[in-house]
């Protein structure tokens, strides 16, 4: 059974709580100012010390937190599909500027504002490589339809009790009865999240302030980035290895779309709505994994061209892609080899256009290099310390570090005095 409450500030909004919500009554009135925009939701996040996620989101602190099962602490709610960014030059925008201000969602469509009008999901269907389009994406809400599948596809992948992959807690969901597309209100979410950043806004801040104090040497510039991007997206690699072990894959894997817990070495992952089940299809399968792993490797790409002006160090960051490319891969095939067998198993010669695209797509990617990766394969210090961490990421690996040798941090000090004390 679920609680319903109806509440009208600028805009009437229905809110549905179901029982298994830890929302107190404080965080459902201020979850209602908002929704409701009863206010000025800039002035109200400003009140509550918030922030905002995305270009649709509201983040406010919870009145009380609680840990998950994998121990993440859960102390934020965030309010999705509440309003939208806008600028004065721009208008509406996925892309912000310091002019950019929250405004209340309307039913007007986003996607005229996207590049050719559509919306990308890279994945391999029964038809061809494909790409799913969307017509219509209401401006600062959810349509109903798609609110729907969010709620359905989270609520899912919380069933498949993951252990290596944390799943937002829905908390509510809400709806505006006055705003209406084809004759159904829009709607909202409210999630249970971490305070932190995601991943992507993580690395942009800590290379930021880096930058900040003075001209910082390459080689500290690439070791930083080496070890955060080899230690986190390996472990995002081996929890998206138990989520296709269960049979499904996630399709959106992004920078953007993850948390990072150093403290328990946690993965939340989130926008659950792009998640499909296997099909009969076994290299259809196959090929989606293998998108999920890719998207994670382009994490890395993407990040460096945005933190980085200067040529120079993004022709060298470019230089290590394939080092955190063997380190993704490693970590999620671990002992079980039969992963580096999925690209020999693909008929070349069959005429089939979903693989012939797929290879056209990956055929950058190093393989078997990967297949071929050895921890003690690299030269240089800060590398096989990355190295050693994915080892002792991968499954069913039982490789130990000496407690009388260097430590793989590449300090220079044996390992029981330094991260082995």
């Amino acid at each position: 059974m679920s609680e319903v409450i109806n509440y009208k500030g600028r805009l009437e909004v229905e809110l549905e709580i179901p029982i298994s919500s830890c929302l107190s009554n404080k965080d459902i009135k201020n979850v209602l100012r908002i929704a409701s925009w009863d206010g000025d939701v800039n002035d109200i996040v400003k009140e509550l010390d918030g922030g905002y996620e995305g270009n649709r989101s509201v983040l406010i602190p919870r009145e009380f937190s609680f840990r998950n099962l994998q121990g993440v602490e859960i102390n934020t709610l965030q309010i999705s599909g509440v309003g939208y960014f806008t600028t004065e030059t721009k208008g509406p925008s996925f892309y912000l500027g310091d002019d950019a201000c929250f405004k209340p969602p309307v039913v007007d469509n986003i996607m005229l504002v996207l590049d050719k009008n559509v919306m990308r999901t890279t994945c391999v269907e029964n038809n061809g490589f494909g790409i799913e389009r969307s017509d219509y994406k209401p401006t600062g809400a959810y349509e109903q339809s798609n609110l729907k599948k969010k709620v359905d596809a989270t609520n899912l992948a919380s069933d498949l009790e993951l252990e290596l992959l944390s799943v937002p807690r829905i908390e509510a969901v809400g709806r505006f009865p006055g705003l209406l597309h084809e004759g159904k209100p829009l709607g909202f979410l409210v999630y249970g999240v971490p305070e932190k950043p995601r991943f992507a806004q993580d690395v942009d801040r800590m290379f930021k302030t880096m930058a900040s104090n003075g001209e910082v040497p390459f080689i500290v510039v690439a070791g930083i980035y080496s070890m955060t991007f080899g230690c986190v997206l390996p472990r995002l690699a081996v929890g998206l290895r138990e989520l296709h072990d269960k049979g499904f894959v996630h399709r959106q894997p992004h920078g953007a779309n993850f948390y990072y817990f150093k403290e328990n070495d946690q993965v939340m992952l989130m926008d659950w709505e792009t998640v499909v089940r296997d099909g009969s299809d076994s290299n259809v399968n196959i090929l989606n994994r293998v998108i999920d792993l890719n998207i994670v490797h382009n994490v890395y790409d993407k990040m460096y061209r945005v933190l980085f002006d200067d040529s120079d160090i993004q022709h060298h960051l470019a230089a290590l892609s394939g080092h955190v490319l063997s380190m993704i891969l490693y970590a999620y095939a671990g002992n079980a080899p039969e992963f580096f067998t999925f690209f020999e198993n693909i008929p070349r010669g069959r005429d089939d256009s979903v693989m012939q695209q797929w290879l056209l797509y990956m055929q950058n990617i190093p393989v078997r290099k990967a297949r071929e990766f050895d921890a003690e394969g690299f030269a240089d210090g800060w590398s096989s310390a990355v190295a050693k961490i994915v080892v002792n990421h991968s499954m069913d690996s039982s490789e130990k570090v000496s407690r009388n040798a260097s430590c793989p941090c590449g300090s220079g000090r044996k390992f029981k005095k330094c991260c082995g004390a």
